[in-house]
C-alpha cells in the first residue's frame, strides 16, 4: 500500500481538527478514478493512503454483500464476502486503528449501504472476529458534523 501523504495538514484541517476528541479516528474512503484513497484524520494527525483495491472490484463485493443481506443469507459466502472487504478496508489501516477506541466512518457511495461494523477478520485458526468487538463504529455525513456538535453545546 502506498502512502500518499503524511504530515502537517495545514490551518485550515488544524482548525476543525481541535474539535475531534483524543481516541477517534475519521476515515472516508475515496474511489479515484482506478484508485482508493483512504483519508485518515484524528486530532492530530492526518495520512492519506492507496488502498491495494480497484473500485470497481470493491463495488462488486459490496453489492454481492447487500444481495445476501437483502436476501437473509447468513455465514458462508456472506462471511467470506464481508472477510474479503475487511481484508480490503481495515486492514491496510489496522496499525492506524490500533491506537485508537472509535473509528468514524464518514461513507460515500455505495458505502452507505455496507454495515462496516459487519465485516469479518478471519484468524489463523479460522475464528471469526467482527470490526465492532473491537471498536467502537460511528458514521457521520460528513467531517463537520463533529464541529456542530461542539458548537451547540
Amino acid at each position: 500500500m502506498a502512502k500518499v501523504y503524511d504530515g502537517d495538514p495545514g490551518e485550515a484541517l488544524k482548525t476543525g481538527q481541535k474539535n475531534i476528541p483524543r481516541g477517534v479516528l475519521f476515515v472516508q474512503y475515496a474511489p479515484l478514478g482506478d484508485q482508493l484513497y483512504i483519508f485518515l484524520v484524528g486530532k492530530e494527525t492526518l495520512k492519506i493512503l492507496i488502498a491495494p483495491v480497484k473500485p470497481a472490484d470493491l463495488w462488486k463485493k459490496i453489492k454481492a454483500v447487500r444481495q445476501q443481506i437483502i436476501t437473509g443469507e447468513t455465514e458462508g459466502p456472506l462471511t467470506s464476502n464481508l472477510s474479503a472487504l475487511y481484508e480490503n478496508l481495515i486492514t491496510p489501516i489496522e496499525a492506524e486503528l490500533a491506537q485508537v477506541k472509535v473509528i468514524a466512518f464518514i461513507p460515500n457511495e455505495l458505502l452507505f449501504y455496507l454495515p462496516m461494523q459487519a465485516l469479518v477478520k478471519k484468524g489463523i485458526n479460522g475464528e471469526k472476529r467482527y470490526l465492532i468487538e473491537d471498536k467502537q463504529i460511528v458514521y457521520l455525513t460528513d467531517c463537520r458534523c463533529h464541529e456542530r456538535r461542539a458548537a451547540s453545546r
